[in-house]
């Protein structure tokens, strides 16, 4: 069964921790290094490309950056660097429950396991479309 898994409603009680980033991945805590300068401009620079873009074709939509808890289901609580959610699922709720047509992550030596493998699982279980 899913007993020792955590549930978002455990993540949600746990305290901040100063220089990580937490996020709940079926189940499993998965604790990062806070972003890099680095990581940071190539994250707001694709940020302003994305608004640019979406401002065309779907004004009503936003584009948000982490840090946002974004809940997928009772496992999974992310954090992506980018996402858009489309005039059609406007944001509600904290942590979002609306699904996101487009969740972008910045590779970084740190995270780039979790993101490519985890996380990717996370978004195609869960229907985000890019």
């Amino acid at each position: 069964g899913d007993s020792g898994k955590m549930t978002h409603e455990d993540f949600a009680k746990l305290p901040a921790e100063t220089g990580y980033i937490l996020q709940l991945i079926d189940g499993m805590l998965i604790r990062e290094p806070t972003p890099t300068y680095r990581h940071q401009r190539v994250s707001r620079r694709l940020q302003q490309i994305l608004i640019a873009y979406f401002d065309k074709i779907d004004p009503q939509g936003e584009v948000f950056n982490a840090p946002l808890d974004v809940y997928l289901n009772d496992y999974t609580v992310v954090q992506p660097d980018l996402f858009f959610l489309p005039g059609t699922q406007p944001a509600q709720n904290d942590p979002v429950d609306s699904l996101p047509s487009l969740v972008v992550e910045i590779l970084s030596p740190s995270t780039a396991r979790t993101d490519r493998i985890k996380k990717l699982n996370s978004y195609q279980k869960a229907g985000v479309a890019h």
